[in-house]
C-alpha cells in the first residue's frame, strides 16, 4: 500500500444486518420456516444479491420506495443466519450488497454471502 493511503472499508458481516423477506409465491424452489424468501438484486442477466441494510429504517425506506408488498424487515441473528443464507443461495445469490438503493448511480461493493 502506498503511504498515506486508506486501506479499504472491512466488507460487513451478514450478522446484525437487516434484510426484506416476501411471501414466496412460487418464484422460488426454497423459502424459510414461514414461507418468506429474501429480497435479492440482479446485476445484469445472471448475478443476484442478497439485499441487506444498516438498520430497518433504511429497509423500510427500501421498500417503501420500490414498492415492495407484504415485506417484512428481518434483522439476521444466529438462529436464522444459516437458513437465510441456504435460501439466498438456493435462489442463486452469490453475494450480498449493502444499503443498496438502485438509480443512484454510487456503486455498493458486493459482500460475501457468509
Amino acid at each position: 500500500m502506498r503511504p498515506g493511503a486508506q486501506s479499504p472499508a472491512p466488507l460487513p458481516k451478514l450478522d446484525g444486518l437487516w434484510v426484506l423477506l416476501a411471501p414466496n409465491e412460487g418464484q422460488f424452489e426454497s423459502a424459510d420456516a414461514d414461507g418468506k424468501v429474501p429480497v435479492l438484486a440482479q446485476a445484469g442477466d445472471q448475478y443476484y444479491y442478497l439485499v441487506a441494510f444498516r438498520n430497518a429504517a433504511k429497509a423500510r425506506a427500501f421498500a417503501a420506495a420500490n414498492d415492495l408488498d407484504g415485506i417484512d424487515p428481518r434483522m439476521v441473528v444466529g438462529a436464522y443466519k444459516d437458513e437465510l443464507v441456504r435460501v439466498a443461495r438456493a435462489a442463486g445469490a452469490i453475494g450480498m450488497l449493502v444499503d443498496y438503493e438502485p438509480g443512484t448511480g454510487e456503486p455498493v461493493p458486493a459482500a460475501p454471502l457468509a
